[in-house]
């Protein structure tokens, strides 16, 4: 530890792996796990000679322990629990023991809508920050695929089963947050609180050079949401993120653009999303757009599926759930 000093400004206790069962100890301001698997090379990064670093693959797996004991069902609140199905989120329990389970209602508990959260977060271009603020970064940790690879031959390892359930609903290449809740919203199949759209591409890179006309048009252009077969994309404008005049102009060029290239868009804000009846109505256009239709739109259990997603995902926000529902 002494070798790599940036380990002094981890947040207390810091959490460290050493190698045998043995090892396992809590000194001032660190806590030392015992390391009893083999793990493959691709597992760590290397900080210094002495000293490597957990990689997105394992720190995804580490980070969905916490919730491992619940498919995804059970800890999106969907699924009633046995005979305790009526309780409090803190007595729950676990699909696998029939235990109680910790207290899920605690914020630093993950469940499986944090761990997909993760999976968006690593395979994408921004991080969340200590304070929640919003980091951009070019290249992604991980992709969807590379952590599909490093889940081969790991079922013994707790959170890897949390893991697997969940990565049938990660993408590649989000650049928030916001767009990876959007994407969620719209296409989570409805048993699970989405709309059950089909699954778009996320900033794919499109040539723009049969369009341009001047030195200044953008030679390639990525749609936030794009479904390349029926030629539709979503721009997601956030405020916060576009309230700069200059930002506001690309945006605007951007969508000129895929128009030139006989791409239909369509633009969700930040309030749209966070209402539900006008996300509703936005899933019927999207839904037309693609040329598919939605189905039991009005059954009150994916009415109530859909809330207890959009609690998860929004969660401190506010949120308008319309007439009814609140």
């Amino acid at each position: 530890m002494a070798s790599a000093p940036s380990l002094r400004t981890l947040p207390a206790p810091a959490h460290l792996l050493v190698a045998g069962r043995s090892a396992a100890h809590a000194y001032a301001g660190y806590v030392v796990h015992g390391l009893c698997v083999e793990l493959p090379q691709s597992a760590c990064w290397r900080v210094n000679s002495e000293v490597m670093a957990v990689g997105p693959e394992l720190a995804l797996i580490q980070y969905a322990a916490a919730a491992q004991g619940s498919n995804l069902r059970v800890a999106l609140g969907l699924r009633p629990q046995g005979k305790n199905a009526g309780s409090p989120a803190g007595s729950a329990m676990r699909a696998d023991t029939g235990r109680p389970a910790k207290n899920r209602a605690r914020l630093d508990v993950p469940d499986a809508v944090d761990v997909l959260m993760l999976c968006y977060e690593l395979c994408g271009s921004y991080a969340l920050g200590p304070s929640g603020s919003l980091i951009a970064h070019k290249v992604p940790f991980t992709t969807v695929a590379d952590l599909e690879r490093f889940c081969a031959g790991f079922d013994h390892v707790p959170g890897v089963r949390l893991v697997r359930a969940v990565l049938p609903f990660a993408r590649d290449d989000a650049r928030s947050p916001m767009e990876a809740r959007l994407v969620l919203v719209l296409c989570l199949p409805m048993r699970l609180g989405g709309y059950g759209l089909p699954w778009p591409r996320l900033n794919a890179s499109l040539d723009a050079r049969p369009v341009a006309t001047g030195r200044h048009d953008p030679d390639r252009i990525t749609p936030d949401l794009y479904w390349e077969y029926a030629h539709y994309a979503i721009e997601y404008d956030s405020q916060a993120e576009h309230e700069r005049t200059t930002a506001r102009d690309g945006d605007s060029v951007r969508r000129s653009t895929m128009r030139l290239l006989g791409i239909d868009v369509d633009t969700v804000r930040t309030a749209q999303l966070l209402d539900l009846p006008h996300m509703d109505n936005m899933a019927r256009l999207v839904a037309r757009r693609l040329g598919v239709r939605l189905r039991h739109q009005f059954d009150p259990d994916v009415v109530r599926k859909r809330v207890a997603l959009r609690k998860r995902l929004f969660r401190g926000m506010h949120l308008t759930w319309g007439d009814g529902l609140a």
